[in-house]
């Protein structure tokens, strides 16, 4: 680990990590060299993210949700597998013609929006049970993040649920720095949250509930120094790995 840093600190801040992306580089990112063929078979075979659990367990059979800033549209792929009605939204169109595929090929009805989340969301008022999101708000501002959130409490019925990188996750932090000095962090301006919780009371919600998610997952951004750590995660309890709060993303629930 020390040949970690050492390698960090040598290298100068590479500043256009703070910019923000556009539509057509995000999508590049997010896609990468993943084929609709391809990310469909995954989820036949249901290999499915650890943080897609949450989004299950706060929600019922027959809700309507709406994801916010959809990438492959993966997640809302899983959730209308399992029952629940899914409305994409992103301000990518090669995102939404990617999802729009993906749900085509997994027999999966969907409802579609491309539109910038900074300009409203195009839905009538608690036109769906749910608004979701996971891998965005870290990249707004705090005000764009309470009027985001303000904006997704217009639109739902029951509540808001959101996913972020989680600011406690220690060794997500050294491998997202490490990757920024090197010039290689691919995602632009992306600020880890310790919590939302102050953000989600600012736009009204109740009953707010929040802890983090797949501590394991926080490894893989350290490349071949993770093989010791996932040992010693490996002999830690359950109850002994959630109190740590390593998770990499932090997951936050509140109530409309």
């Amino acid at each position: 680990m020390r040949k970690v840093f050492q390698k960090i600190l040598s290298k100068k801040e590479n500043y256009s990590i703070y910019n923000t992306l556009d539509s057509k580089r995000w999508h590049k990112v997010m896609i990468g060299d993943k084929s609709v063929n391809d990310l469909a078979a995954k989820i036949r075979s249901k290999q499915f993210p650890v943080w897609c659990k949450p989004l299950l367990q706060h929600s019922s059979l027959g809700d309507s949700m709406l994801e916010l800033g959809s990438g492959t549209g993966e997640l809302s792929a899983i959730l209308g597998i399992y029952g629940r009605i899914p409305h994409i939204l992103d301000y990518s169109e090669e995102s939404i013609d990617y999802v729009k595929r993906l749900f085509q090929e997994l027999g999966i009805q969907g409802h579609f929006y491309c539109a910038d989340i900074l300009e409203g969301i195009p839905m009538e008022t608690s036109s769906v049970d749910w608004v979701w999101s996971s891998g965005l708000l870290e990249h707004f501002s705090d005000e764009q993040i309470i009027m985001i959130l303000k904006e997704s409490v217009r639109v739902c019925k029951k509540g808001v649920m959101s996913l972020v990188p989680n600011a406690n996750a220690i060794f997500y932090r050294i491998g997202k720095f490490k990757q920024e000095q090197e010039g290689t962090w691919l995602y632009g301006k992306e600020i880890p949250k310790f919590t939302l919780k102050d953000y989600f009371k600012e736009a009204g919600l109740k009953n707010i509930k929040e802890y983090s998610v797949d501590p394991y997952h926080s490894l893989n951004f350290l490349g071949s120094d993770k093989k010791g750590i996932k040992i010693f995660y490996d002999n830690l309890s359950f109850e002994e790995l959630q109190k740590l709060n390593q998770g990499y993303l932090l997951f936050t629930y509140g109530a409309r």
